[in-house]
């Protein structure tokens, strides 16, 4: 039986369209072992469009988003909590805080950022195969020059990096104080 074009793990695969920005780590006889995509805040802090910082906060977005839907974390049966919460926190309620946290960090930020931070968390979490990163920045804003995208990436990613810990801290307070009024 015939495998359709670019089916595996193989040089013409790669090579297709679809494709563009994977990476592949092989073991020593050259077979597969980890298949990833690039993402565009690695390409743009490779290039140096992003700092450290601000790549780190579009990551930590992506995690949170991830973890709002359940796609991501420990296993149900892990125990975490906050402090004041002996209990510790079952995967329903890490996955409301995140639901929570991700809403007060998308409602603090500019409207053109809330829409390309909802448009990548929604691309890169849960699309298989996301439009390129320039695709989506024009779709959402309708900004079509590549300068005014990538400086529209900066403002975003940096508008992220000063809200994720802001809003963390916020939601952790507005936690122990309800844990404590519980008690």
């Amino acid at each position: 039986m015939r495998k359709p074009d670019g089916f595996g793990v193989n040089e013409s695969s790669l090579a297709m369209p679809a494709n563009e920005g994977t990476e592949v780590k092989r073991d020593h006889r050259g077979k597969a072992k980890a298949v990833w995509r690039s993402n565009p805040f690695k390409l743009l802090l490779e290039s140096g469009t992003l700092t450290h910082e601000a790549a780190n906060a579009a990551h930590d977005l992506m995690t949170i988003y991830a973890r709002s839907k359940g796609l991501a974390g420990g296993p149900g049966d892990l125990r975490i909590g906050i402090a004041g919460d002996p209990d510790g926190w079952g995967a329903e309620d890490r996955k409301q805080y995140n639901i929570r946290l991700y809403a007060s960090i998308i409602d603090g930020l500019t409207i053109k950022s809330a829409k390309l931070a909802k448009a990548f968390a929604y691309a890169i979490v849960e699309e298989d195969r996301p439009m390129a990163w320039r695709g989506i920045v024009e779709r959402e804003i309708q900004v079509t020059n590549a300068h005014r995208q990538s400086e529209r990436m900066v403002v975003m990613c940096e508008e992220l990096n000063e809200r994720i810990p802001d809003c963390r801290k916020r939601l952790n307070d507005w936690i122990e104080a309800k844990n404590r009024a519980a008690a």
